[in-house]
Order: C-alpha cells, then structure tokens, then sequence
C-alpha cells in the first residue's frame, strides 16, 4: 500500500568487518585482523584508519561499536577527524589515572552536521549521551578510528554510517496526523504543521536500521498505512504520496510491481520459445485506500534512456483490444481492483542489436485527501 515513496536514502555504510572495503585508508595493514570484528593491535607508532567517502559529506553519523580496555594514560583509541597534526578532534576512550579506571563505552557516536561536530557515547547503541559538541572550521578532513599506544589493543565489532539521526517526510496534508510504527506498536506520532510541510522522526533510539511503516491519519479521522519497509535507516526521505499500487500477473498469482523493478521492466522480453513473436501480461491496479481515486490514466514512458520502447511495448483495456501508449481507467473505488493489459514483442537481437527492452508505466490520477 503505497502511502509515501521513498526519494532517497539515508545508507551509507555498514560492517561487521568479516572483509575489509576498499573505501578504508589504513595507515599499517599488519597492525589489523579481520575475523570476529576488526581487532587493531598496539604498537609504536599511532594507528589510523580512513573512511574516505566521509571527506566528502557534509551531514552523517558514524556509530562504532568497540571493545576497549586501556590501563594507561599512554593508550587512547575512538573516533578521529583529522586536518594536520595540529588541527583534529578525537572522540576518545582512555586510562583516567585520577579515578584509576578507564573511560570507555561499548558504543561510540560522531555526528557531523556541516562544520559543527558533537560527540556522544551509549551502553546499547540506541539510548545515547552527549559528550561535547564542537566547531570546526577544515571543510574536507579526513574521519574515521585511530589508536594510540602499544600496551593494548582495540576490538572494532561493528560500524554504521548513515546521513542523520532522522527520517523525514516531505509534503503530508497540513494538520494531518502522521505515525512511525515499528513490529511491536506505534513508536512516535507527529502533526503536520500548517506552514512547514513536513515531518522529521528522531530515530537513533530505535536502533538503526529497523522495520517500520508509515500511518497517515486524516483530519476526519480515517488512516491509511503503508506495508512495512525493512531496513530503515536515519537519513532516509519519504515524500507523501496516497497511490495506486501496481500488479502483474506471473503464472497463476500477482505479483506487485515495486518502484524501479528492473526484473519486471528491464527482462521481460527474454522469450523462451524462438517461435514467440509477442506475448500479452494481464496487469493489476489495486486501490488499497478508504479513498476514491479519478481521472486514472495509465501511459508508458521511457527508462534507462530507451527511446525505443513505443516499437515494443502497447497497453490495452482489453486483450484483445487496440494497443497504445496511453489508456484511460477512470474512477477506481475505494478497495477495488481494475485491470488492463501489457503487450510485448520481441526484438529481433541479429538485425537490431538489442537484447532487452526497457520501459516504465506512469500512472496519472486525482485523489481527495
């Protein structure tokens, strides 16, 4: 059920460190071990260890999840941002040699929103305690773990980065409701303001990345939700958007078409008998919502810079019907279906030289929100 789209992600990275990416600036590769985690050894000189995509962005929060257990004041470890020698910040676990114990936390935190820099640390990597926050003027450092000292060694378990601590919705009906509801109940409301068309859920208590969806309750009262999203991650931007949901039928059950399906749009005109010049879809518009949907159209467009898709591609109301590039469906009742046909032919790969056609469907309507 198509509620909100999603237009862009808030992933970047993440690792268990069982391989090491090619995205990582390491200063000594004999000092590592990859295994369970990445296990950074101590020796003379100070480790360091680069996220090179991180120089480059300008918004992002990088959880490290760490076991860590220095007895000196010589031993310190944690999250670097590095100018010069002269210009940095660090994020640090160390021997406090006044209490004689060590500060070090399970999980360490670095959120970057343009210049300014906050630090925090947290015992489950979901409820988090603000260190410090400072500002800090080199737009393009280097950020990513160092560890200084020889007597001990660091454990890196696990790593996560993603562009914020939020996941935003853009555009909701003013004064509109809107619920993140997770696998066990709703986990944050929020209204729409009338003069700031969006929403922004705080979601590092959740334990990022999560399962969720999305709620949207109307003024009147009645709610529209989404089917769950695996994975979310903070940084993640949805635009509201009450739609149509799309099927085509595969064998004797419907599939749903989800956004930028390329098994869908991109192989189907793989044949498998060399005599099958074209082949007809029986295709499925479902409307899921308490709403009434009108002046449905349905049009084929280009994808992946195909311009060809017209010689290939037609859509019908009835299989047996005249096929086009447009059809006209009309009003679709709430919780009803309607269906239409999708016909393709082959290309002939010897005398044109192409081997998949690639196309999309647009689908057009009104809704009374």
């Amino acid at each position: 059920m198509s509620v909100v789209t999603k237009v862009k992600s808030g992933f970047i990275y993440e690792s268990d460190f069982s391989s090491l990416s090619s995205q990582w600036e390491v200063s000594d590769l004999n000092r590592i071990e990859l295994g369970n985690g990445l296990l950074i050894k101590g020796g003379e000189n100070t480790f360091y260890m680069y996220f090179n995509q991180l120089t480059t962005e300008k918004q992002f929060v990088i959880d490290v999840k760490n076991a860590y257990n220095p007895k000196s004041e010589e031993n310190r470890g944690g999250i670097l941002v590095y100018a010069d020698e002269n210009l940095f910040i660090a994020l640090e676990e160390y021997y406090d040699s006044l209490k004689g114990t060590a500060e070090t936390y399970p999980w360490l935190r670095l959120v970057r929103d343009y210049n300014v820099y906050s630090g925090y640390w947290s015992e489950d990597g979901k409820q988090w305690e603000l260190v410090g926050t400072h500002d800090f003027g080199e737009l393009s450092p280097k950020i990513g773990i160092f560890l200084s000292g020889k007597d001990e060694d660091m454990l890196i378990e696990y790593i996560r980065i993603f562009r914020s601590p939020y996941i935003t919705i853009h555009n909701p009906p003013p004064r509109s409701k809107i619920q993140l509801v997770g696998q066990d109940g709703i986990l944050k409301s929020m209204i729409c303001p009338v003069h700031y068309p969006k929403v922004v859920f705080p979601v590092s208590s959740f334990g990022v990345p999560f399962d969720g969806r999305f709620r949207w309750e109307s003024e009147d009262g009645h709610y529209e939700e989404t089917e769950f999203f695996r994975d979310l991650w903070g940084g993640d931007e949805f635009k509201f958007q009450i739609s149509l949901d799309l099927y085509y039928k595969a064998g004797e059950e419907f599939k749903r078409v989800e956004t930028n399906e390329e098994e869908f749009l991109g192989h189907v005109n793989t044949f498998n008998k060399e005599d099958v010049y074209k082949r007809k879809i029986l295709m499925k518009v479902k409307n899921p919502h308490h709403t009434r949907f009108y002046n449905v159209e349905i049009g084929l467009d280009k994808y992946k810079d195909f311009s060809d898709y017209e010689k290939y591609v037609g859509i019908s109301l009835d299989e047996d019907g005249e096929y086009g590039q447009k059809i006209v469906l009309g009003t679709v009742e709430p919780q009803s279906e309607r269906y239409f046909w999708l016909e393709l032919k082959r290309a002939e790969e010897v005398s044109t030289g192409i081997s998949e056609v690639y196309f999309s469907l647009k689908i057009d309507s009104n809704v009374d929100l």
